[in-house]
């Protein structure tokens, strides 16, 4: 009986040790540069991240996730492609993302073999509506152009799902001036976004 005991201890001790060298390899942060980022198109809280390089590992992010940029509180739709990213922990839902901006590989900088890491055609992207050109013949229908320095012209029809102030809207809602978050599909948007609203401008004081 006695010696049954010391097994039972010896096996439990080993039983432990084993479960702490287990947890030990686990990685608690994971470090990498983020190669795409797929924002719900319900809630913007919500994405589902890709990290790393050679071993590529996706995580999610909510409103709980508390993201900082360069040390500053930042949002899902800061992260940039290319950005260096700490996530704790490595795997599942991310409790915390501490961003550095990144560099995107130039051509030149390239190693040879190599293919510099860019998002994929149908990702979504950012930017400020320049301007929204209605079909007469189909209210329906409309070409916007998106962005600042380098500018995109989307196509939008009956098809593409618009989303302002966390309902859906119309092509009308749109206003230029606001920060869309844009999917694009084949030939038209899948998706669009209103990140953030335009602001009315001030009024003029009368003389």
């Amino acid at each position: 009986m006695k010696r049954l005991m010391q097994l039972v201890a010896v096996v439990a001790v080993l039983v432990y040790v084993g479960a702490a060298l287990a947890e030990e390899k686990i990685p608690k942060h994971l470090q990498g540069a983020l190669v795409s980022i797929t924002i719900d198109p319900v809630d913007s809280t919500k994405a589902t991240l890709v990290v790393g390089k050679e071993k590529k590992v996706e995580i999610t992010a909510d409103s709980s996730t508390k993201i900082t940029l360069d040390g500053k509180a930042a949002k899902l739709d800061d992260l940039k492609v290319g950005d260096l990213l700490s996530v704790t922990p490595a795997t599942g839902l991310a409790k915390k993302i501490e961003a550095k901006t990144g560099k995107t590989p130039a051509a030149g900088n390239v190693e040879s073999g190599k293919k510099a890491e860019t998002p994929a055609a149908n990702e979504p992207f950012k930017g400020a509506l320049v301007s929204i050109t209605f079909d007469p013949a189909d209210a329906t229908k409309a070409t916007l152009v998106v962005g600042k320095e380098k500018k995109e012209k989307i196509n939008v029809d009956s098809t593409t799902r618009i989303r302002k102030d966390e309902a859906d809207a119309k092509l009308a809602d749109l206003k230029v001036g606001e920060l869309l978050i844009v999917t694009p599909g084949d030939k038209v948007a899948k998706l669009i976004v209103v990140a953030k609203t335009a602001k009315a401008p001030a009024a003029t004081p009368k003389s």
